[in-house]
């Protein structure tokens, strides 16, 4: 679906199976909603103007979503849930329950991913001042990287799950002064020594501060 006016509004609902959206606008003030229920739905999101917000809610197995956004006053909102399966990026990332990336690059964006399941993959990249980005993930195996350009800007990533075998990981990139990062990850291996959780931080610039809380359990289960 192609807007293109200055004054654009656009809503998709999918149920099925290997469905795909695609939204394209150019304008003013654009709004952009996708819902999606099924197996390995796929959402492409461009806004390009003031004032847009998207927001994306996918429900299934093997999820894809990406949100670019150029502008001012810009919100992405995602959302996705799943408990198995994988979809196949073309080889640039392995295949995982849920994909999520997001690309702002203007005035005062903000962004916010949630995503349960099996697997889950947030790539989110702010280009800006004030920007602030959220990602909660609840799964076996999730990863998170924010790159984030500019002052004064916010991240939180918070991660948990249970698993046989967990893998937690986050990498953050801030480059600007006036910047705070809060990680979070907590979670439960039902086999022992099987718990891994990563955080990779760097901040360039002044008056930064990072926050690091992780937190882990495992246990040997015998039966």
């Amino acid at each position: 679906q192609h807007d293109g006016s200055k004054n654009a509004a656009s809503y998709v609902t999918q149920a099925g199976d290997a469905d795909t959206a695609t939204v394209d606008q150019s304008g003013l003030d654009q709004l952009s909603s996708v819902d999606q229920e099924g197996n390995n739905e796929v959402a492409l999101v461009t806004q390009t103007g003031a004032s847009n917000t998207s927001g994306v809610s996918q429900s299934g197995p093997s999820d894809y979503a990406t949100v670019t956004q150029n502008g001012t006053g810009n919100n992405s909102g995602i959302t996705q849930s799943s408990t198995f399966g994988g979809y196949s990026s073309d080889g640039d990332f392995p295949s995982d329950s849920g994909y999520a990336y997001v690309e702002q690059i203007g005035d005062a964006n903000n962004s916010s991913i949630n995503q349960s399941g099996g697997s889950n993959w947030a790539v989110l990249h702010q280009d800006a001042s004030n920007n602030a980005s959220n990602i909660n993930q609840t799964g076996n195996g999730t990863f998170a990287d924010v790159s984030q350009t500019g002052n004064g800007n916010y991240s939180s990533v918070a991660q948990s799950g249970t698993a046989n075998n967990l893998n937690l990981s986050v990498g953050i990139s801030q480059s600007g002064n006036n910047n705070v990062s809060t990680v979070s990850q907590s979670g439960n291996a039902t086999v022992l020594n099987s718990f891994q959780n990563t955080v990779d931080v760097d901040q360039s610039g002044n008056s930064n501060n990072s926050s690091v809380d992780q937190s882990r359990s495992e246990e040997r289960r015998v039966g």
